[in-house]
C-alpha cells in the first residue's frame, strides 16, 4: 500500500509538470520549429494524449541535435571564409598602386566587386577571359563551340 500511494503521489507531482512542460513543447513545435509540417500534428497528439511519455518522446526523438551540429559547423565555416575574403579585400586595396599589367584597373575592380558583393574568393592559377562586351563573348563562345570534340561547360 505504501508503495501505490508513493507512485499515486509521484503522480500527481509529475502530471502538472509534464502538460506544462508539453504546452512549451507544442508552442515550440508549431512556432519556433515550423521546418517541417508534416510531422507537427503528429507531435502534438503524442504531448497531449500521452503527457509524460510524450514528453519523454519528444526529448529523445523530437530534437535534431544533427542538424544543430551541422548548422554549427556551417556557422563556424562561415566565419572563417567571411575572414579569408576580408583579408583579400584589404590585401587588394592596400596593393591597389602597385598593381600593372592585367591586375590594373579593370581586372583590379572586377575582383573587388567580386569579393564585396558574391563573396568569391579569389583563387591562383585560373584562366579567365573577362567580357565587357556581348558581341565578343557570343563570337567566342561559338568558337568554342565550333572546336568542341565532345561537349563545351558553360
Amino acid at each position: 500500500m505504501q508503495l501505490y500511494d508513493f507512485l499515486t503521489q509521484l503522480y500527481h507531482l509529475l502530471l502538472p509538470i509534464a502538460f506544462l512542460l508539453n504546452i512549451v513543447f507544442a508552442v515550440t513545435i508549431v512556432f519556433v520549429r515550423r521546418k517541417n509540417p508534416q510531422s507537427v500534428p503528429g507531435w502534438l497528439l503524442v504531448l497531449f494524449l500521452l503527457p509524460i511519455l510524450g514528453c519523454f518522446l519528444y526529448l529523445v526523438f523530437g530534437q535534431s541535435y544533427r542538424k544543430e551540429k551541422m548548422f554549427r559547423v556551417k556557422a563556424e565555416t562561415d566565419r572563417k571564409v567571411t575572414e579569408y575574403l576580408e583579408a583579400q579585400v584589404r590585401e587588394l586595396k592596400s596593393r591597389a598602386g602597385q598593381l600593372d599589367g592585367r591586375w590594373a584597373g579593370a581586372y583590379h575592380r572586377m575582383a573587388l566587386l567580386l569579393l564585396q558583393d558574391n563573396r568569391a574568393i579569389i583563387t591562383t592559377n585560373n584562366d579567365i577571359t573577362p567580357y565587357t562586351d556581348g558581341k565578343a563573348k557570343f563570337a567566342d563562345l561559338l568558337t568554342a563551340i565550333g572546336n568542341a570534340k565532345d561537349h563545351v561547360h558553360l
